[in-house]
């Protein structure tokens, strides 16, 4: 029986075992399978969040076709959540899974990402703008920050994948005081009964772009990810641990103008709020043995969602630059808060 489970973010908008092949940083064991994420549909907001999302999409789907998360690494042994609570959440270097942070424990303890497993060295910025350089691999001088912004965890527990607000100390929640976030944004999943496999859905308001353009100007998000926890298990022949899916946005966009949709070379196409949604199917990475070689999906064990907030507006060619989402202006207000 899918259960249907909703929860307000705070805050505006994932593997066989690893070894570490060079010291300090996880090498990615590339055994993920891209499939296990999928991005299905984006569609025209008329949802009103603050009246209990009354409402709906307009029109059809605006994506020609479904899309397999663009790259992905892991598995990993352990847990993804070994790491320190969130310090400013603005995606500097070292702050949070995606941007390098250190493991305290587990495997992997005293080592880290290195923080480019989804960008390159040319999208790193300086959003703290303390002029550091990057300490490798590679060279970017005054540039060190990734600039993933964690935009929520949630823990499966009887049948529920809820809200991790509630585990108190782990996870830092940023307040922005010049928005109300809660009334803009929307997260929902369905699950199966043993959440392996998940339906998710980003809501924004349908007035998000007039809510925080006066505040934050017009920005982006380039990339929407998902670190995935499976449950554990006492089967010896399974796998399980932890991974990393990611959704590239410019080169789904890419794919779509190469596709002919002429939506997404339109340069006024993205000026109003969007719903995203898609699926998490855990069968191809997670799963468990039994004796007649028959496998067994692994449950969600807990989930956190990340998007990255680009130094430049996305921009696809013929012609034009891509606002996505609503959600995405939003991000923008993390980086000016720490600039004042």
């Amino acid at each position: 029986m899918i259960k249907q489970l909703s929860h307000l973010l705070a805050y505006a908008v994932i593997m066989s075992f690893s070894v570490v092949a060079q010291a300090g940083v996880i090498s990615n064991t590339a055994t993920c399978s891209t499939s296990t994420g999928t991005l299905d549909s984006i569609h025209l907001s008329d949802y009103d969040i603050s009246d209990g999302l009354s409402g709906g999409e307009v029109g059809g789907n605006l994506l020609s076709q479904s899309y397999n998360s663009t790259s992905c690494i892991g598995l990993f042994d352990g847990n993804d959540n070994h790491i320190p609570p969130l310090g400013n959440n603005i995606g500097e270097y070292g702050d949070g899974l995606l941007n390098g942070a250190t493991f305290f424990n587990g495997p992997y303890s005293g080592d880290h990402l290195s923080g480019l497993e989804f960008i390159t060295l040319d999208d790193l910025q300086d959003v703290d703008n303390d002029g550091n350089d990057f300490p490798g691999p590679g060279i970017a001088e005054g540039r060190d920050d990734p600039g993933w912004i964690n935009l929520g965890s949630f823990d499966y527990d009887d049948g529920d994948l809820a809200d991790a607000e509630t585990n108190a100390g782990h996870y830092n929640w940023l307040n922005v005081t010049e928005l109300a976030i809660s009334d803009v944004l929307r997260l929902s999943f369905s699950c199966n009964e043993d959440c392996s496999q998940l339906g998710w859905t980003l809501f924004t308001d349908k007035d998000i772009v007039g809510s925080v353009q006066d505040i934050l100007g017009k920005s982006t998000f380039d990339h929407l990810a998902f670190s995935i926890k499976s449950g554990n298990s006492s089967d010896e022949d399974s796998t399980g641990g932890w991974g990393v899916y990611d959704f590239n946005f410019k080169e789904i966009f890419q794919m779509e103008v190469d596709n002919g949709n002429a939506i997404f070379g339109d340069p006024n196409a993205f000026t109003t709020a969007f719903v995203l949604g898609g699926t998490l199917n855990l069968g191809d990475d997670f799963y468990s043995t039994n004796g007649q070689g028959q496998k067994k999906a692994r449950g969600i064990s807990h989930l956190t969602v990340y998007a990255r907030d680009p130094a430049e507006a996305l921009v696809v060619t013929e012609p034009s630059t891509i606002g996505i989402l609503g959600i995405s202006i939003v991000l923008l207000t993390l980086r000016r808060k720490t600039n004042k």
